[in-house]
């Protein structure tokens, strides 16, 4: 399977396709590892769509960040103190 299927990304098209160039989805290869192409996924608002192009017909490609501002998604870190073992005393993160 292709690195980026499955990823969202936005695409511009070389040429307008049904009077529009800019797509934004879901990445999918066609076929075989993508051997016959590309399929891109999307919402046009009223149902999901798909649109099936060679990378010919691409004038750019990116693909779209995701940021979790959320942090990592471990459970918190345990205070100092309660990570010290018995008998050592901690002051601001350093041992005494």
């Amino acid at each position: 399977m292709p690195r980026f299927a499955g990823e969202q990304v936005e695409l511009t098209l070389k040429l307008a396709f049904q009077g529009r160039k800019k797509y934004s989805g879901v990445l999918q290869p066609r076929g075989e590892g993508g051997c016959d192409g590309w399929r891109l996924v999307f919402n046009d608002g009223k149902t999901d769509q798909a649109l099936d192009f060679s990378l010919d017909e691409v004038r750019e490609a990116r693909l779209v960040p995701v940021v979790d501002f959320k942090g990592k998604r471990f459970a918190p870190a345990k205070p100092a103190a309660e990570q010290a073992e018995p008998g050592q005393e901690v002051d601001g993160g350093r041992e005494r």
